[in-house]
Formats: structure tokens, C-alpha cells, sequence
């Protein structure tokens, strides 16, 4: 059962991936993108990351004809890549699970702060991403889209949110 809910979640997040993409960069530009989950993109060479191993061990099962790399990390602790190593990044369904705290050293501020703070380092000059994101709360969505600002006002980067509140 978990795995047919996985791979129903990672289909839904595959189509959103591509529209993210689609409305950022041209198609006929080669890019390389860091995914928070494993959604490829026809000519794009992808990085996936995610803290959850069944959604990359489901991920990881999936035909793809595009190049990419999948890894498990958790993007709270901040994101481990050179300086501008990508075009753009997408996250779909992801950022809201920062807002939680799985132990007592997990603050739900700071990880949101070294995302977005590696975020901008990894992105290249004029990078773009977009991050949709499921907030539990009104106070979620400002958080997050809060902290995400503050870096953003250091950077010529462009950040997209499309927040679904439940």
C-alpha cells in the first residue's frame, strides 16, 4: 500500500516538476537543476534529493531517459554542492516538511534558513526556482516564504512559491 501512495505522490510531483521547469527556462537550453525530488526533464540534467528512502528507492525504479543523480539528504541541514552548480532548482511538495522538528536540535527556523541560504549559493547568476509547498498553517506559509525572501533580498536570483494552504 505504501508504495502504490508513493508512486501515485511521486506522478503527481513529476507532472508539477515539469510545469515548474516549463516556466522558467526555455526548452531549448541546456540546464542543470537541483530537484528536492527526482522529476526529470527531458535535455535537462538533473540532481534529486530527498530525506525520505522509500520515495527514492521508488524514484530510483523509474525509467528515465535523462541524466541524473539521486541521493538521500536532508536539505534542512543545507545542501552540499559547489558554489553556482545550477541553472535553477524546483521543489515540489518539499519545503513544508522543514517546518518540523523530528528531534530537539531541529529548529524549524534555522533549517529553513540554511535552505534557503545554500540555496542561493548553489544557484548560478540569475538562477530561478520555484517552490510549491503545502503549509499546514497561515503561519507556515510566512515563515517560509519569509525566510526565503530575506536571502532573496541579497540575490538576483528569482524564487517562485506557490503555496497551497490545507
Amino acid at each position: 500500500m505504501l508504495e502504490m501512495i508513493n508512486h501515485a505522490i511521486l506522478n503527481l510531483r513529476t507532472r508539477r516538476a515539469s510545469s515548474a521547469i516549463a516556466a522558467i527556462i526555455p526548452h531549448d537550453y541546456p540546464n542543470s537543476f537541483l530537484d528536492t525530488l527526482r522529476s526529470p526533464q527531458a535535455g535537462h540534467y538533473w540532481v534529486g534529493c530527498d530525506v525520505s528512502h522509500d520515495m527514492l528507492t521508488v524514484a530510483s525504479e523509474r525509467e528515465t531517459s535523462t541524466a541524473g543523480d539521486l541521493f538521500h539528504h536532508d536539505m534542512g541541514t543545507g545542501l552540499p554542492f559547489q558554489p553556482a552548480s545550477f541553472d535553477g532548482c524546483i521543489s515540489i511538495s518539499a519545503l513544508q516538511w522543514l517546518c518540523y522538528s523530528n528531534t530537539a536540535a531541529q529548529v524549524p527556523k534555522r533549517r529553513l534558513v540554511r535552505f534557503f541560504s545554500a540555496l542561493y549559493g548553489v544557484l548560478k547568476r540569475g538562477a530561478r526556482a520555484v517552490l510549491q509547498f503545502y503549509p499546514e498553517t497561515p503561519e507556515q506559509a510566512v515563515l517560509i516564504s519569509g525566510e526565503g525572501d530575506r536571502r532573496l533580498e541579497r540575490s538576483d536570483s528569482s524564487f517562485t512559491y506557490h503555496s497551497l494552504l490545507n
